[in-house]
């Protein structure tokens, strides 16, 4: 590990090899002389438009000039060369917050295309090391907004992968030019650290799902150990924003920065482990933000914050003095006190003010607040966050009898969009009785914050008022959507509720441009057109872009939680229920969210009764005790039926006469309970309906899914037509792994039959199908079924290898990587039965041979076919034998060890191997390759 920043040398990070894909900073500051034969120079006008300044380092990829435009009379980056510099642009393009821009693509030169990106003045931030050193709150304040980027990136389903200090850099306006001519540019020096923002630049390396040819390797020093050696992942980005945080805050790297230690890592013949913690490094840097940092930098990437929006929660809990996850309940009383302490003096001074009134009093309250801030500011050594100065100035506004109808107008809307509904509430309410000429307009526009507040009487006198008026225009179109929302609460008026919604979005057609999104906002659209869906995977998709277009939108908030939960997601439920309860605590939701996930994933009655009581107080107050009761019985049957489903996959697919009957009693009572049960929840959590109805269909198309049979020949495609169908509407992964057992099935067929083109179809289409069930969600978190999927698309890629000459690499890779990891994973005791059926089927198969007809294909008949096969059983023999030998470690290490049968199976097996193998004649390198590596 490097001591000092003089370590930090951009000349670790280029390479000509191959084997690595390291992308150089893009330093605009760090200038060097142009190569002696290089086209572009420093005075030089490209394209008759864009003036080259001077070049930035250069790396093993890219070009990179600060050049004055021309035309726009603005700084600018070009940016050449680059391999991947169309699908940069076209990412780059998709970017928004605190990201580098680009303002262009241009391929006017031939052969030579090139970015035209945002000119940022100060640099990479690592030339401001000794700043962030010094004053790790201000580095923490303005990377922030840099994680809130990557959060947003990963919900678009992109990554990254090369996050360092010289990629996220300093931003701050360069100086205009009146007269046209360039402006001379600041010393970066000079302006003070707090005046910069930082933005994401370098999408080069950036990755996507499903993207299997990029998202591997990136900076040594920085890259995620796991990125050497598999693609990247939201957890790789993770951990290279900790290790840019580690690095400017200590000088030091959190491993060796060289191409050797990667290139040990890809091999893995080395081992990454978590540096020194930063507060022994550097003694500014406290133990709560170090452990932050420490979490990230963690060799597992499970044990790393959940997400980028977590890592960027937990900074942001440290910056402004709130509590993060790992504090003691002593620490977080201490904190709180801490923290409104001065608050409180200052509402105190404010409701003075109130009370005796008068022009010179509130000058002086002003004057007093302002002393009582900047004393604040210095016990805290940072400003009052932005949420508390818009409080102080709503109570200030909300006390003073001279506030204005406008001023308190503004007050309210701020309130509002930053989901403040109580305090908005209020505020509409004194604008409304002094200002009767916009009251109606301000009635619709607070109508959804009585969702916000659990009011649900308010809410529906309010709709009756407003509909009796004879001249509501087009503000008709909002009222119609609230009132659909509201109706549809209740089951029994849901259809009717979709008619007015329906209704709504046609009146919003009605509303002239330049009023339609103050009338009718985007994101209340979008979350129209969520409720009007039935299916699971296009409401989820509405809704997020409702929570995306407004991210303080409660019922779409809320619609949300509960559509990831009743889709068979709790994890992803639980991270926008944290983001929920961050936005709005006083809602009731997050804690129904508690509930089920503690019933789903821990099926513990005793937790689970708990959570349903706390949230039914919550929701319903202390009047909640027989439905609470309901509810608790309610959950029981959902826990009992997945209880059941669980048992069905433990004993392979069977279950008893006897539990057959169960469980369809069970679900035939969740079906006349489910709503009863939690209709008196449907208001304080809008849209629980769904949790029911979505979840009966879930386990009633789960049924129908394991209970088709796939073997019969003459009816196996139908079988497959309908689980597709079923797949794309609901994300449950035992639907899923239904269809991957309907997929082999029918491939495997085909191969007996000897019909090569079906064949390899199939086995290609069963190996997508396979690992795309292994990422699908589940309302049956223990059972084997995602596992035996990953060993199915094993077995397909084996296939595929035996079947297709051609063959993709792709294929022996995800054999590899991904059989060591199977086999660790069946270390559970809830899964060692089907590893052992898994590793004996897929052994098994690779020394078996396929029919002459698929055999033609490798040309036995030719010597160039003949070795060509020889050299795909040579690696289908070392996969089976490291297999089979790790499989066998595994077992005398494992409870296991005394099954004798298990042990002579064992040896069957590596008999049958090794014979296949000497016949194939391949057992000459029976002693040359080394096992598989033993996961820890």
């Amino acid at each position: 590990m490097s001591d000092t920043t003089d370590d930090f040398d951009s000349n670790d990070f280029d390479s000509d090899d191959d084997d690595f894909r390291f992308d150089g900073p893009d330093d605009p500051f760090g200038h060097l002389p142009p190569p002696g034969d290089s086209p572009l120079q420093p005075g030089k006008i490209l394209l008759q438009r864009f003036l080259l300044r001077s070049p930035f380092k250069e790396s093993g990829q890219s070009t990179v000039w600060a050049a004055w435009d021309l035309d726009i009379k603005r700084f600018v980056v070009l940016k050449f060369g680059h391999t991947r510099l169309t699908e940069e642009a076209l990412l780059a393009a998709k970017m928004f917050g605190a990201v580098i821009s680009l303002y262009e693509y241009n391929t006017t030169i031939p052969d030579n295309p090139f970015l035209v990106l945002e000119f940022a003045l100060g640099g990479p931030i690592s030339d401001l090391a000794k700043a962030w050193s010094d004053n790790p709150a201000l580095l923490i304040e303005k990377f922030i907004p840099v994680i809130g980027t990557l959060a947003d990136a990963h919900a678009l389903g992109w990554y990254h992968c090369d996050l360092k200090p010289t990629n996220i850099l300093l931003w701050k306006k360069p100086p205009d030019s009146p007269d046209g001519i360039m402006p001379k540019l600041p010393d970066p020096s000079d302006i003070d650290p707090s005046e910069f923002k930082m933005k994401v630049a370098d999408w080069g390396l950036a990755s996507g799902e499903g993207d299997d040819e990029s998202g591997y390797g990136g900076t040594p020093g920085f890259a995620a150990p796991e990125q050497w050696i598999q693609r990247a992942s939201p957890a790789a980005d993770l951990f290279g924003l900790a290790a840019t945080l580690y690095f400017l805050v200590t000088g030091k790297h959190v491993m060796p920065p060289t191409r050797e230690f990667a290139a040990q890592l890809c091999d893995k013949k080395a081992v990454y482990t978590p540096p020194d913690p930063v507060h022994e490094i550097n003694l500014k840097v406290g133990r709560r933000l170090s452990r932050i940092i420490q979490k990230s930098l963690q060799t597992d990437p499970k044990q790393r914050h959940r997400s980028a929006h977590d890592l960027a929660q937990e900074l942001d809990h440290w910056l402004h003095g709130y509590s993060i996850s790992e504090d003691s309940s002593t620490l977080r009383v201490g904190l709180w006190i801490r923290r409104n302490s001065l608050i409180t003096l200052l509402l105190v001074l404010m409701l003075g003010v109130g009370v005796w009134g008068g022009v010179s009093e509130v000058r002086n309250a002003r004057n007093r607040a302002e002393i009582a801030e900047k004393e604040f500011r210095i016990f805290q050594a940072k400003s009052l966050t932005r949420e508390v100065e818009e409080k102080l100035i709503i109570f200030e506004l909300n006390t003073t009898a001279r506030a204005t109808s406008t001023e308190l107008t503004a007050a309210a809307r701020a309130a509002a969009r930053r989901g403040d509904w109580q305090n908005a509430l209020k505020l509409f309410e004194q604008v409304i009785k002094i200002n009767p000429a916009i009251a109606t307009q301000l009635r619709v526009e607070r109508l959804f914050g009585y969702f916000a507040i659990n009011d649900e009487n308010s809410l529906e006198s309010e709709l009756k008022a407003l509909e009796a008026e004879e001249n509501l225009g087009h503000l008709a179109a909002e009222v119609k959507l609230v009132h659909g929302a509201f109706m549809m609460c209740d089951t029994s008026r849901a259809d009717e509720g979709r008619k007015l919604i329906t209704e709504s979005l046609e009146l919003r057609k009605q509303i002239p441009d330049s009023e339609r999104d103050e009338l009718f906002p985007p994101a209340d659209a979008l979350y129209a057109e969520a409720l009007l869906n039935t299916r699971p995977r296009p409401m989820i998709e509405k809704l997020k872009e409702a929570v995306k277009a407004d991210s303080l939108h409660f019922p779409a908030h809320s619609a949300l939680v509960i559509a990831l939960l009743a889709s068979g997601d709790p994890e992803a439920a639980a991270r926008q229920a944290d983001e929920l309860a961050r936005r709005f605590p006083e809602s009731s939701v997050p804690a129904f969210v508690l509930a089920t996930k503690a019933m789903i994933d821990e099926r513990d009655r005793v937790k689970m009764r708990a959570g349903l009581d706390e949230f039914s107080k919550q929701a319903c107050g202390k009047k909640a005790g027989a439905d609470a009761n309901r509810l608790f019985n309610y959950f029981d049957l959902f826990a009992n039926v997945l209880d059941l489903l669980e048992e069905y996959y433990d004993n392979d697919g069977n279950l008893s006469l006897i539990q057959s009957l169960e469980l369809k009693l069970k679900l035939r009572e969740m079906r006349m309970s489910g709503a009863a049960s939690l209709s008196p929840f449907a208001f304080p959590v809008p849209t629980v309906n769904m949790f029911v109805a979505w979840n009966q269909t879930n386990f009633e198309v789960i049924q129908q899914a394991i209970s088709m049979s796939a073997r019969n020949k003459g009816n196996i495609d139908e079988i497959g037509k309908k689980l597709t169908n079923l797949a794309k509407d609901y994300p449950e992964a035992t639907i899923h792994t239904a269809l991957v057992a309907n997929r082999i099935t029918g491939g495997t067929i085909a191969v007996m039959e000897d019909n090569p083109e079906e064949s390899r179809q199939r086995m290609l289409e069963t190996a997508d199908v396979a690992y795309r069930a292994a990422k699908q969600p589940t309302l049956i978190p223990r059972s084997p079924a995602k596992y035996k999927a990953q060993f199915i698309g094993a077995i397909a890629d084996i296939a595929i290898l035996k079947l297709m000459p051609d063959a993709l690499p792709l294929h022996i890779h995800r054999v590899q990587d991904g059989l060591p990891i199977l086999i660790a994973e069946g270390r559970k005791k809830s899964l060692s039965k089907q590893r052992d059926a898994g590793v004996e089927i897929t052994i098994r198969f690779m020394f078996s041979d396929p029919p002459n007809r698929i055999k033609a294909a490798w040309k036995l008949n030719t010597p160039a076919g003949k070795e060509a096969y020889r050299l795909r059983n040579r690696q289908l023999f070392v996969i089976g034998r490291n297999l089979l030998e790790s499989w066998a470690e595994e077992v005398l290490m494992g409870p296991e060890k005394e099954n004798k049968a298990i042990q002579t199976k064992i040896k069957e097996m590596r008999v049958g191997l090794e014979k296949w193998a000497k016949e194939k004649g391949v057992m000459d390198i029976l002693i040359e390759e080394a096992p598989m590596p033993r996961l820890k």
